[in-house]
């Protein structure tokens, strides 16, 4: 993965209407090991260091993406780049004195330090992924 932003995708939580099905094809074709179960969910690793790498939650009709945690280096990075490089918050930046600045950045740390489930210098945080589909009648 090649991104400013973000370092890589740290896991991805899926529902999915046959959670069995879904677990034999995760386990046989990708050849993931069960990390834990619990009442709602399947825990799937890899071979990386983290505890899991996909979820499984039971739910809907079709597969659908629940939710993708994303691991970014550090905090301050982060924030940096996105000031840089992503046009809302590059035009919110502009559009401040340099006190106002440099308090907006202290908020988007604490907004990060509030989401940040690393256990370490660098970011883990939920991303929601929201797809909305438009009919014109």
């Amino acid at each position: 993965m090649s991104s400013p932003w973000i370092e890589g995708v740290r896991s991805v939580a899926l529902n999915m209407p046959d959670v069995a099905a879904a677990e034999r094809f995760y386990t046989q074709v990708w050849n993931l090991d069960v990390a834990h179960r619990t009442d709602d969910a399947i825990y799937l690793r890899g071979s990386g260091s983290d505890a899991y790498l996909l979820a499984l939650h039971p739910g809907g009709d079709t597969p659908q993406i629940r939710h993708v945690t994303l691991r970014a280096r550090t905090p301050m990075e982060w924030v940096d780049k996105l000031r840089a490089g992503y046009a809302p918050v590059l035009k919110a930046f502009g559009a401040l004195d340099a006190a106002r600045q440099k308090a907006l950045r202290g908020d988007l740390l604490e907004l990060v330090a509030r989401f940040n489930r690393a256990k370490d210098s660098t970011m883990l945080v939920d991303a929601e992924y929201l797809e909305v589909v438009v009919t014109r009648r």
